[in-house]
């Protein structure tokens, strides 16, 4: 080709970082249609797993929204032109270091431990642990309690036996369910915490032009900017009071670890800063001009100042 013919042409450099996409388009669908099964769940009563319903689009939901954390890795250490790390638990490794490389004040571990119980909720779907459930109930079939074991070979690798109370099924910090017929909204609610906690600390840290999300998805007629207003959308609607007060314990807890980590112009973009000035509580920033606290009932009207024509 001549140098005249190939000045016809633009030259342009695409990185495929494919998986971001995935939270971004089909993640945030398949958490309403969990939600829509989850809030119709009679909190009163016991139960050993939750409906096939809720069960299918959290669990794929949470492989999906994992495979987006991996694909900002990817980015991420593309731009810094370093080496991804192999092995057990190398993401939630990299991530962690890649921040504390950058800001050293940055709680590494703690990070560290938070990605790693969310890969070990994904490699329970993804690889199918297999749980044998014995359930006793009385002569309504209500259930009374059970038992259940993981079988050999399942699971149990480093990052499993350090992450989860093999007392209760759960991992230690986040609460995530590791029995997979438990595994529903309440832990991809989590997992989408956990991840608008990662897009908050890489984007201060890091730039925005290393993790470039942005949320695309519309509710009640209106287009959110932010995961954070999907997260308290939902938040308002949880039907289970224990796991609000559980969200709450999380979030006061993540705050004290992250909160000097996240950007702070806009405190109320991030879901575990989105709280009452006056009481802390979580979810007052909402998606209308009208930001209010469902507990100590403060108020706080936003007004838009329209230009004199």
């Amino acid at each position: 080709m001549s140098n005249d013919t190939e000045s016809q042409f633009q030259r342009q450099k695409v990185i495929t970082v494919i998986g971001s996409t995935y939270i971004e388009f089909i993640v945030m669908d398949l958490m309403a249609k969990a939600f829509d099964a989850y809030k119709k769940l009679d909190f009163s009563s016991r139960h050993f797993q939750t409906s096939i319903w809720e069960h299918g689009h959290a669990t794929a939901a949470i492989v999906l929204s994992v495979i987006g954390i991996e694909a900002y890795r990817n980015r991420i250490y593309y731009i810094e032109k370093d080496n991804v790390s192999r092995g057990n638990n190398a993401v939630s490794i990299d991530l962690s270091n890649v921040l504390s490389r950058k800001n050293q004040a940055f709680p590494a571990d703690r990070f560290k431990e938070l990605l790693t119980e969310v890969f070990v909720v994904r490699d329970v779907i993804a690889h199918n642990h297999i749980y044998e459930v014995e359930v006793l109930s009385d002569q309504n079939w209500r259930m009374i309690g059970h038992k259940q074991r993981l079988l050999k070979g399942y699971g149990f690798d480093a990052k499993y036996k350090t992450s989860v109370n093999s007392r209760t099924k759960k991992t230690n910090l986040l609460k995530l369910n590791v029995q997979p017929a438990k595994i529903g909204f309440e832990d991809l609610f989590k997992v989408m915490a956990v991840f608008d906690l990662l897009v908050g600390v890489t984007q201060n840290i890091l730039g925005v032009g290393h993790v470039p999300f942005r949320v695309h998805y519309e509710i009640d007629n209106y287009w959110v900017r932010h995961l954070s207003e999907i997260l308290t959308h939902y938040f308002d609607q949880i039907p289970n009071q224990r796991f609000i007060k559980e969200l709450e314990k999380l979030s006061k807890q993540l705050r004290r670890d992250f909160a000097v980590f996240l950007p702070t112009k806009y405190k109320w973009d991030w879901f575990i800063t989105n709280t009452c000035p006056i009481c802390s509580s979580l979810g007052f920033s909402k998606r209308t001009d009208l930001d209010f606290c469902n507990k100590c009932g403060c108020k706080v009207e936003t007004v838009v100042e329209i230009p004199r024509p």
